[in-house]
């Protein structure tokens, strides 16, 4: 008994932190904003999977890019310009990627320095 529950708990935590993303490099976020399973219209499993995949990209993007913003604006550092027809996550997303596009040797410093210096770019005081 106490074997299959240690199995168990191995598998099961295996599992959980294979889902844990690391800290990153900018690269990374950058691609787990914009990342999109490829379709996989075939069965219903595999169309859960993508769905999930592309869900779990989202989540961790718009959770990072949500603590930068209110962060640096609690701080002082930037300041999120009113637009009512957008929300400053989904301008955030557009920010990073933008500024990977300009700065490609920034794409594999760690994220959060590099993230905080395309927010500042774009909205600093």
């Amino acid at each position: 008994m106490k074997v299959s529950v240690t199995l168990f708990l191995l598998l099961v935590a295996g599992k959980m932190l294979a889902q844990v993303p690391s800290p990153g490099t900018f690269g990374d976020l950058v691609q787990e904003c914009y990342h999109q399973a490829p379709e996989h219209a075939k069965d219903t499993a595999t169309a859960l999977d993508a769905s999930h995949d592309d869900g779990y990209a989202q989540g961790y993007c718009l959770g990072v890019l949500g603590t930068a913003i209110s962060l640096l604006e609690d701080s002082g550092k930037i300041k999120v310009p009113p637009d009512p027809t957008e929300v400053p996550t989904q301008r955030a997303k557009t920010i990073i990627k933008e500024y990977l596009d300009k700065h490609s040797a920034e794409s594999q410093r760690p994220a959060v320095l590099t993230l905080k210096k395309a927010l500042e770019e774009k909205w600093g005081n």
